[in-house]
């Protein structure tokens, strides 16, 4: 098959499950939400190698599932530094999977490397993470099948 149709095919029901996720979210209504992540971008960051996007999709998805629990066993410990830099290690991949709203909530819980916040804060910002990771990580399991059809 010509790579141009795969990535095309691929974008197409991205995008067509992404409509479906939003809707569920309730940011259908929203025409100025950012969707959980951008098919096409981040089809684009990794090279338009269909391939390459789902290898970022399973680091994303491994991460995710060992760092979130690191992030909130250093919540509870009140290692706020510790809170930042494992925001930060999220924040790359979020940033290559153009995945919007998680980079975003990413940004705000590594901002506390630099300096640290109020444990409230914190425990907002993680709690924020925690769940546009928790919706990113159904779509990309939903799309991930998808991208392995060339």
């Amino acid at each position: 098959m010509e790579p141009a149709r795969s990535n095309e095919s691929l974008r197409a029901e991205i995008a067509e499950r992404q409509r479906a996720e939003e809707a569920l979210r309730g940011s259908a209504a929203d025409s100025s939400a950012a969707p959980v992540f951008d098919s096409e971008l981040a089809l684009k960051r990794c090279l338009n190698k269909p391939a390459l996007l789902r290898e970022i999709m399973g680091i994303f998805l491994a991460d995710a599932d060992r760092l979130l629990p690191q992030l909130r066993l250093a919540l509870a410990k009140g290692d706020l530094a510790e809170v930042g830099r494992l925001g930060h290690r999220l924040k790359g991949t979020l940033d290559q999977l153009a995945a919007g709203p998680a980079r975003e909530a990413a940004v705000r819980v590594e901002r506390f490397m630099l300096r640290p916040g109020g444990q409230a804060e914190a425990e907002e910002a993680v709690g924020t993470l925690e769940r546009e990771c928790e919706v990113l990580k159904a779509v990309l399991r939903e799309n991930r099948g998808t991208a392995a059809s060339p």
